[in-house]
């Protein structure tokens, strides 16, 4: 038997104990046993938009000083800015920030070989990230700390990787005489504004100026949508990303429906239906909304398409099995394909509600009952 560990170091701050102090935790997986070791601390970056040697002489400027105020630790400096009268203004920005160290150690069945290929360290890293996670969720919920976030591999600045053949367990504590296998540093780690984007390809050019021209607003559908990307993008929470992709695709149907209806001129429908479908509608999951209402206004069944085998497949299976059965093992793949299927189906469903629409004769004389 050996032993692995694996060290992370992620951008925000795990305060079990005083600055510098290590707090240590078993946890219990199945059948494995886990030691991990946590140690946080506060450091500075800074942000120079003017070097300090190319700053005007003889101009008045001064640092600035934000703060916020916790719970339980009163009124902390976040943020100093330096200002200065010059045409610049803004010369220097340094950010008071959190982070945490973690190292994961468990052990493992039969001989440590003698080099780790990467396919090793890979599974090794992506098994202790697992545990990390699992701390992760457990503390955030027991102290009600959603600013530290399910980190992924891509947020640790630095990951270390260290094997021990020699070993022993104390406690919550599991000692031995690890040796550094490999380190990987990662820096910036997962930025969340990455500098050096791409221009605006002309095509999303002239889409955003229709937009703003047309004084477009963003539907709530729409705004689900992009919190969940940033929920899997930004915070590593894939699962709720993609509930809230399903919760984003159910309002667009419930509206994209009540819409064609009101085009078309239809309040109640079935026709002796008493009820008026602006009543019936918010009522209605997505599967009755397809299967009965879709239906009657695209003409035909929308269920047999590859565009509905798609969204049914990686959306709306996964949001529902996360639901009803807890399911665990969603990645940022998983909702890149889900919000492609989403779109997809929504544009096969608007061009076929939008074709099947009577002509404007048609449906004047419908209006009109005659």
């Amino acid at each position: 038997m050996w032993c692995a560990r694996i060290g992370f170091e992620f951008p925000f701050e795990v305060k079990i104990a005083e600055t510098g102090v290590l707090s240590r935790f078993f946890l219990r997986n199945k059948d494995s046993r886990i030691y991990l070791t946590i140690q946080s601390g506060r450091g500075t970056t800074a942000t120079v938009i003017v070097p300090e040697e190319d700053r005007p002489k003889d101009i008045y400027r001064d640092w600035t000083m934000t703060k916020g105020v916790y719970e339980g630790v009163g009124e902390v400096e976040i943020r100093r800015v330096c200002v200065s009268a010059a045409p610049t203004f803004i010369e220097e920005i340094r950010e008071i920030v959190g982070f945490t160290v973690i190292y994961v150690s468990f052990l493992l069945e039969g001989e440590p070989p003698p080099a780790l290929d990467d396919a090793t360290q890979a599974f090794l890293t992506d098994w202790g990230l697992t545990h990390v996670r699992q701390f992760i969720e457990a503390y955030r919920l027991v102290c009600n700390q959603v600013d530290v976030f399910i980190p992924s591999k891509e947020d640790s600045s630095v990951i270390r990787v260290e094997i021990a053949e020699k070993f022993s367990e104390t406690g919550d504590e599991l000692i031995g005489e690890f040796r550094g296998v490999s380190r990987i540093f990662n820096v910036p780690a997962h930025a969340s504004n990455p500098p050096n984007k791409a221009p605006l390809p002309e095509s999303l050019r002239l889409e955003l100026a229709r937009r703003l021209r047309a004084g477009e607003q963003l539907h709530v559908s729409d705004s689900l949508q992009l919190e969940a990307m940033e929920l899997s993008r930004i915070h590593g929470d894939h699962r709720l990303a993609m509930v809230t992709m399903g919760t984003g695709f159910e309002t667009y149907i419930q509206w994209r429906i009540a819409e064609e209806f009101r085009a078309r001129g239809i309040t109640h429908y079935p026709p002796d239906q008493t009820e008026s479908l602006d009543n019936q509608i918010p009522t209605k999951n997505v599967k009755p909304l397809l299967d009965k209402y879709a239906k009657y206004l695209a003409g035909a069944p929308v269920d047999t398409s590859s565009e509905y085998n798609t969204w049914n497949l990686k959306a709306y299976t996964p949001r529902n099995d996360i639901v009803h059965r807890g399911r665990m093992d969603i990645t940022e793949a998983d909702v890149i394909v889900a919000v492609n299927a989403i779109n997809d189906f929504r544009v096969y469903l608007d061009n076929k509600l939008t074709a099947a629409r009577p002509p404007p004769s048609a449906l004047r004389r419908r209006l009109l009952g005659q």
